[in-house]
């Protein structure tokens, strides 16, 4: 099924929909949204094995009772990396983009991530033509599907690890920089919102520490989300659950992954109260890991600031 078939599918769902009912809906899309995952890491692995990459064959992410807000995040990842493989396929000339930019819908559904996948997977075709691979997916029919949104989270992810390996410029830490500097930009936005309500101190920038590796940048950001976990258990949000497993090794693109999905509940929290942000990630290609250390030890203070107004106003996510 080609994308006009099906947009023309999904819209008569909705001129039906009294009769089709929601949750027949929201099965279709997911449906639609697995085989759509399914197809872009089915090409992915003809273009792995064009280039005879290695298998990136670590267990699946560590989590639990996923979102859409989520997945869009990671999705939005597969896109980023996909279009850094159809420019460095076709476009080897030139400068890759110092700006990857989206604007983020104000509710995300399963639709909206099948959208973003579906763009990756434009990205990655592309790649492929300017690799000269003639090699074709057989694209599977559509069935009933028991596949969750955490089971579609899981498998972007590992598309992301893959695609990280048969890229010639794979994710570096001046991309981590940037995904953990525009999660401090949320924090900072949120802060602010809500500032006269409670007299906040801005952090101390912490010390600079060289030396750093992504597996210490890793861990850190794995404690802020623990962080982010309790501000939303406090305020009555619903989040998926991330478990401490650390699955070795780590690498910039896992602290990029992982950075990401910080990010979509920062977005989230940031739209409860009226602020939305266009997700726009500037290159910096001359940051290392101690950059993003440090982005990430202020993401961790601007948390613990927030985590303790939570405490006193729970409600805060209410005040739009």
């Amino acid at each position: 099924m080609n994308r006009c078939t099906f947009l023309l599918l999904f819209g008569l769902i909705f001129l039906v929909f009294p009769l089709f009912g929601l949750s027949e809906a929201k099965a279709f899309e997911l449906r639609e949204l697995d085989k759509m995952v399914e197809i872009v890491r089915d090409e992915l692995e003809l273009i792995r094995e064009h280039k005879q990459r290695p298998v990136d064959s670590r267990a699946s992410f560590p989590v639990e009772h996923a979102f859409p807000r989520e997945v869009y995040f990671q999705a939005l990842t597969l896109r980023q990396k996909a279009g850094r493989l159809c420019h460095e396929t076709t476009q080897f000339l030139l400068a890759p983009p110092t700006v990857v930019q989206f604007s983020i819908p104000k509710t995300i559904t399963p639709k909206d991530v099948y959208e973003i996948v579906n763009d990756a997977w434009s990205q990655i075709r592309c790649a492929k033509s300017g690799m000269d691979i003639d090699s074709q997916i057989e694209e599977a029919t559509m069935e009933e599907s028991t596949k969750t949104l955490t089971d579609i989270f899981k498998s972007i992810v590992q598309a992301n690890r893959q695609l990280n390996l048969i890229l010639e410029q794979p994710i570096e830490p001046g991309d981590v920089f940037a995904v953990v500097q525009h999660a401090n930009t949320y924090i900072i936005d949120i802060l602010n919102k809500i500032a006269p309500v409670w007299s906040l101190t801005a952090p101390t920038l912490p010390e600079y520490q060289r030396g750093v590796f992504p597996l210490d940048v890793y861990k850190l950001m794995l404690k802020n989300f623990v962080i982010i976990e309790q501000i939303a258990k406090d305020s009555g949000i619903d989040i998926l659950h991330l478990r401490s497993d650390i699955q070795t090794p780590i690498t910039s693109t896992d602290v990029f992954d992982l950075s990401s999905l910080i990010l979509s509940e920062l977005s989230f929290f940031a739209k409860q109260i009226g602020i939305n942000r266009v997700y726009k990630l500037e290159s910096h290609p001359d940051k290392v890991a101690s950059d993003a250390y440090q982005q990430a030890q202020i993401v961790e203070k601007h948390l613990n600031i927030l985590a303790g107004f939570t405490k006193t106003y729970p409600t805060w996510t209410k005040i739009n």
